[in-house]
């Protein structure tokens, strides 16, 4: 669904990975390569308060993202990340929320999002993405990216970004909370034993992860966080002339949450349980609600119009590139596609939709 951090989209070319400095004189010759990450001052003691602690390295990353941000707003899902930054915001003086409104049924956000507000006591506006031409919104969503991300929450995050950017042209996320403290998956899948040169663990996106880290979870804090997560923010906001500052990665408190042992990270095996406690005497059927992306929405957003747009958008000969990947539904020309063939096999009826809008900007840029 995106591409891999240390390359490109473009054959023999790779991104500028984070903190990496690559120097080249005037005739483009590759003079020297060097990094310009801090050092790492901040890590945890064994006889320190962990949660006072923890409480003030939250303070620190959200205060120094206030500084030159006079009016402060919160982009609040009602998650647990989000709602811990916009508390810390609201402390810290008046701040506003922001969250995604939708007249979709089974939309559980919205809910999620007007509850914290209203028990931090900062007010939130809803905002709504236009139901106008979907495929014109797809289209104008999909060319803000300059490679492919094939992940269906981009385009819900644009319009967000879109519609909230008229109330602030700087935005404070939860980004971040589900690597830094482990949100995805089980307890387990962070814990497996991983040797240090495991596969896609020959870089690090800022601190060196524990010895203790699964090689899946060094792929989710490395590849999946900067290929996937850094690269949709970006997009989405930097191409619209908004910053998306993210608390929960400031340096000093991801390098103290990495020098953590596993149980006190995963206490009694709770994910992202540090954050948590941020939050106590909060009901818990909103502490441990299941995490809800954007990815089913536009779907259903879409169906009501039969998909109307998509299947003009989609070029056959995109399908026959990648023909053996497709479900046997697909293999024919998406003209041919059904209702039931588009639903059922959305996402990837959406990376080819991704695919094809690339192509097409790639070959207008080179006419």
């Amino acid at each position: 669904a995106w591409i891999n951090p240390e390359r490109a989209i473009i054959k023999n070319c790779r991104t500028i990975l984070p903190g990496e400095v690559l120097e080249y004189d005037f005739d483009g010759v590759f003079q020297n390569k060097h990094s310009c990450r801090p050092a790492v001052t901040v890590t945890y003691g064994a006889g320190e308060d962990l949660i006072e602690q923890l409480h003030h390295l939250l303070e620190q990353g959200v205060t120094r993202r206030l500084l030159n941000n006079p009016h402060p707003v919160s982009l609040l899902s009602g998650g647990i990340d989000s709602t811990v930054i916009t508390k810390m915001m609201h402390e810290h003086g008046h701040c506003e929320a922001i969250t995604l409104s939708s007249k979709l049924p089974l939309v559980p956000d919205e809910r999620y999002a007007r509850y914290a507000a209203k028990k931090l006591g900062v007010p939130l506006r809803g905002l709504q993405i236009s139901q106008g031409n979907i495929a014109e919104s797809v289209d104008w969503a999909l060319n803000l990216q300059d490679e492919p991300l094939g992940m269906v929450s981009f385009f819900m995050l644009a319009h967000l970004v879109a519609a909230a950017k008229e109330h602030g042209r700087i935005l404070m996320t939860g980004d971040g909370g589900d690597e830094v403290f482990l949100g995805y998956g089980k307890a387990a899948d962070w814990l497996a034993p991983a040797p240090m040169n495991a596969e896609g663990a020959t870089w690090s996106v800022g601190v060196v992860e524990p010895s203790w880290m699964s090689v899946w979870g060094r792929w989710v804090v490395r590849q999946q966080l900067l290929g996937h997560m850094f690269t949709k923010v970006d997009r989405a906001a930097s191409e619209q002339g908004v910053e998306i500052r993210s608390p929960l990665l400031d340096w000093d408190l991801l390098a103290w949450a990495r020098s953590l042992p596993p149980d006190r990270l995963l206490e009694n095996g709770t994910m992202k349980s540090l954050l948590k406690v941020q939050l106590v005497g909060w009901p818990d059927w909103f502490i441990e609600r299941r995490k809800v992306g954007f990815a089913f929405r536009i779907r259903w957003f879409w169906a009501m119009s039969n998909y109307a747009g998509l299947r003009e958008r989609i070029s056959w000969p995109d399908c026959e590139l990648f023909r053996d990947r497709l479900p046997l539904s697909l293999k024919a020309s998406p003209a041919s596609w059904s209702f039931q063939d588009i639903f059922r096999n959305f996402d990837a009826v959406w990376k080819l939709l991704v695919w094809s809008a690339f192509i097409r900007r790639f070959q207008q840029a080179h006419q």
